[in-house]
């Protein structure tokens, strides 16, 4: 699929839905429209609130953001690396604004930096042992 960037919340909104959207169908699951229309929401653009049942967009519900985020979560481990960075650029861009996928995607961008501070560290650590590597060469 390639490293995308996103130019818009609304394109990474989208193109987080689509990935919940694609691995629930994997699962055997699927998504209603109302349920995608709920992920697109935010409070920063009230049409997008359009088709939403008003119930829907205030009534608690716990169960359909674990089991949006469990999908992402899934999609996310099952994605090649440039996918995954695409997640992570994607979350990223919708963290800038108020839209109801963050708290589906919250877990899923602890996952992510956990990943990027795995590899920082084994960097660090690769960097350290080559430094003494070198060191211990060039001073005897």
């Amino acid at each position: 699929m390639g490293r995308m960037t996103f130019p818009s919340q609304s394109e990474a909104k989208q193109f987080l839905v689509e990935l919940i959207a694609k691995q629930a169908q994997l699962e055997g699951e699927s998504l209603s429209d109302v349920e995608r229309r709920l992920l697109l929401f935010s409070v920063d653009e009230p049409e997008s609130a359009e088709g939403v049942p008003e119930e829907r967009l205030f009534q608690d519900d716990s169960s359909f953001e674990e089991r949006c985020s469990e999908l992402l979560k899934s999609a996310y481990k099952n994605a090649e690396v440039e996918e995954r960075q695409s997640v992570a650029e994607a979350i990223r861009e919708i963290s800038r604004g108020d839209h109801y996928i963050a708290v589906v995607a919250q877990p899923v961008a602890g996952q992510v930096t956990r990943v990027r501070d795995f590899v920082l560290y084994v960097a660090i650590g690769i960097g350290v042992v080559a430094l003494t590597i070198a060191y211990a060469i060039y001073s005897s």
